[in-house]
């Protein structure tokens, strides 16, 4: 099973090798950044945007169709962000109602 898993031309062990170090590589140092120098509930909440772009790149490829299970997917995911961003939203609109 696990031989079934691995590449078995020299050109996909470059494409693997090059999506760790590329794209993926970038990705996790980002993220390390982030979380060691930036606000933790902000990266938690953009983190939601993730699929929403992924799936709106392979919709606008032609890879994907935009269908009304995707609409509620969108849904789902944005409100778990509002959700994960209540506290963060919370004190925003507490401060500009302080302001005013």
């Amino acid at each position: 099973l696990f031989l079934a898993l691995l590449p078995g031309e020299k050109l996909s062990w470059w494409h693997v090798i090059g999506a760790i170090t590329g794209f993926i590589g970038a990705a996790f140092f980002v993220w390390d950044y982030g979380t060691k120098h930036g606000n933790i509930q902000v990266l938690g909440a953009f983190s939601y945007a993730t699929p929403l772009i992924s799936t709106l790149v392979l919709i606008s490829a032609g890879k994907g169709e935009a269908s009304w299970n995707v609409a509620a997917a969108y849904l789902m995911i944005v409100g778990s962000a509002v959700i994960a961003s209540k506290d963060m939203l919370l004190k925003i609109f507490r401060t500009n109602q302080l302001q005013q």
